[in-house]
């Protein structure tokens, strides 16, 4: 009985968890919720006490917070196992896009930043630009509409704009986020006197 109240439980934790952790997604019916926590549940009994006592070291100086690095791990197990089962039902995803500034150009007072977003697991949701630490204003990709996995953008800045500091936030379906800067170069002096 108790075993069958553990599985429950388990199912119910997990539940939990794709409801309320950003990374983590479920796609399946209560059945295949039971085997994943059925997974879970062999996992937590078998290796988390070895995980426990080989990383006794790492519990006693951070005063057991490093037991969320061994849930984890069990968590990943988890995700790894019930995919090569079933499908890739139960998949953690915590690893934010990245966004990588592909060319900047200063003329004529105008400065255009332009950058890319790509992300493994997840569609580039949305992606954002502050001057000099002010409010957030959103930035559309080329084709109009962020929906996929590798998105490229252009952002224009005019007059007073340009000579202010540019960071760049982009967020994934999961929300997971990244920022860069994005370094807008000085006009070139004059070669006069």
């Amino acid at each position: 009985m108790t075993i069958l109240l553990r599985l429950c439980i388990n199912a119910a934790a997990l539940w939990t968890a794709v409801r309320v952790v950003p990374g983590v997604s479920f796609t399946g019916d209560w059945r295949l919720l039971l085997v994943v926590a059925l997974i879970f549940g062999a996992l937590n009994a078998a290796l988390k006490p070895l995980l426990i006592l080989l990383t006794l070291p790492f519990l006693v100086l951070t005063l057991g917070l490093f037991t969320l690095v061994v849930n984890a791990f069990l968590l990943w197990m988890t995700s790894a196992l019930s995919g090569a089962r079933e499908s890739t039902a139960f998949a953690i995803d915590n690893v934010p896009p990245v966004i990588t500034v592909t060319s900047v150009r200063r003329d004529n007072g105008r400065a255009t930043i332009t950058f890319d977003v790509r992300d493994t697991n997840s569609s580039v949701q949305k992606v954002d630009f502050s001057l000099d630490g002010d409010k957030w204003q959103s930035v559309y990709p080329k084709d109009g509409i962020a929906d996929s996995r590798f998105e490229q953008f252009e952002l224009v800045l005019e007059g007073d704009a340009v000579s202010r500091g540019v960071t760049l936030r982009a967020t994934d379906a999961l929300n997971n986020t990244a920022s860069a800067r994005g370094e807008i170069p000085e006009p070139a002096a004059s070669g006069r006197r």
